[in-house]
């Protein structure tokens, strides 16, 4: 008898919600994975099921855009964006391919999406910019990024947000915190701290950004009124955080936390099991976990419903 081959192991990762009932979710083979294996699989939600296609690059972000249809566009860690508009195939292109441009090396680690704006960042300090849907991609990493000859350790930006006076801010290594103000230059923020910063989120509803990073860091603040550590948060690897009907939801690889009036406690998915957990994301009246199997929704953020594991 020939022997059964097991089963595949696979890895969920990015996130993006379209509407209340089609997301999209990223995930890779571990195998694939380790041997940086150039390639990842789409897992869309739509008629209460999971929709499998795979997808030729090894993709670490996920966004979606409302057009004349669905448009989804995927972000490869060696700077490869690929595009469907829902009607034909996919097209792909580079972010940029000069020298100082991504790759296997100098890595892409987040993209955001508001109104049409897409940006995204990575290791170096890198920053593009493009208009949605078809736009070219634009470098706005002018007096930030660091080139080849002058990198003498690790850097780079994990994250960016769209703040509420039109400008952006970006974190990264080292505790790092950019901000780049509506139609000025970046500039180097003080920062509290010289830990991993992970990701970013803005409050729609103030001038005010969460920041979690390594070690159960969390900082809220803005450009304008600086940063504050967050006291009592939990010491646990923090790697994406979102706001979410008066709350500011914070998600590690060991839990999902809530963060409301500077008291933190831990999310109960009511599912009486243990839940991974790892990215949270929100839009259009909902919130999402995704964990490294596990994939759950809310439109309270107290009762959640756990869909089937896409893997």
């Amino acid at each position: 008898m020939a022997d059964e081959q097991a089963p595949e192991s696979r890895t969920l990762g990015a996130i993006s919600i379209y509407r209340d009932d089609v997301a999209v979710v990223i995930s890779a083979s571990n195998a694939d994975l380790e041997a940086r294996i150039d390639k990842s699989r789409r897992h869309v939600w739509f008629n209460g099921a999971w929709h499998i296609f795979d997808l030729p690059q090894a993709c670490i972000a996920v966004r979606t855009w409302k057009g004349q249809s669905m448009n989804t566009f995927y972000l490869s860690h060696d700077g490869i964006m690929l595009h469907s508009d829902g009607k034909g195939p996919f097209t792909g292109a580079p972010l940029d391919t000069g020298p100082d441009g991504p790759s296997n090396l100098v890595m892409m680690r987040n993209m955001k999406l508001k109104d049409d704006t897409m940006i995204a960042v990575g290791m170096a300090r890198m920053a593009y910019e493009k208009k949605v849907p078809s736009g070219p991609w634009r470098k706005i990493d002018q007096g930030m990024f660091v080139p080849r000859g002058q990198r003498t350790q690790s850097v780079g930006l994990n994250d960016v947000a769209f703040d509420q006076q039109g400008g952006l801010v970006a974190v990264g290594y080292k505790g790092e915190i950019w901000h780049r103000p509506a139609g000025g230059s970046w500039t180097s923020l003080t920062s509290p701290t010289n830990v991993y910063l992970s990701a970013i989120a803005a409050n729609p509803n103030a001038d005010e950004l969460t920041i979690v990073g390594l070690n159960g860091l969390v900082l809220q603040g803005s450009p304008r009124a600086g940063w504050t550590v967050v006291a009592d948060a939990p010491t646990l690897n923090f790697w994406s955080v979102e706001y979410f009907g008066g709350a500011i939801y914070i998600a590690s690889e060991r839990g999902l936390f809530r963060l409301r009036s500077g008291a933190f406690a831990p999310v109960d998915f009511g599912t009486g099991a243990t839940v991974t957990t790892g990215r949270v994301e929100a839009s259009t009246g909902q919130i999402w976990s995704v964990g490294s199997r596990d994939v759950l929704k809310s439109t309270d953020g107290l009762a959640w419903t756990a869909l089937p594991s896409p893997i």
